[in-house]
């Protein structure tokens, strides 16, 4: 599926890792889900060092992109990153 700027999916999987470029703490998506796997999810740093390496997520996310060219997903709101125990106690 080719994603376009201003597109927005709800209940995206996301893994909690320590990006090896950058040595961050990073949240990417899953695979087989409507958006492609390895995407950023740019999203709270408080939330995301909240929890162990390797946490997945369930997020609502919109499609940005870099002035650079490169697409990738942000929360729709900041804070709301929640586990899969917390997103299926809610929703």
């Amino acid at each position: 599926m080719e994603l376009e700027v201003g597109q927005e999916f709800y209940g995206v999987l996301g893994k909690l890792i320590i990006d090896p470029d950058t040595n961050r703490l990073r949240v990417i998506t899953l695979e087989n889900q409507a958006v492609s796997e390895g995407l950023f999810i740019e999203c709270s740093k408080k939330v995301r060092e909240a929890h162990p390496i390797g946490t997945v997520f369930k997020i609502n996310v919109k499609v940005s992109k870099k002035p650079h060219g490169r697409l990738y997903l942000h929360s729709l709101k900041k804070h709301e990153l929640l586990t899969v125990e917390e997103w299926n106690s809610i929703y």
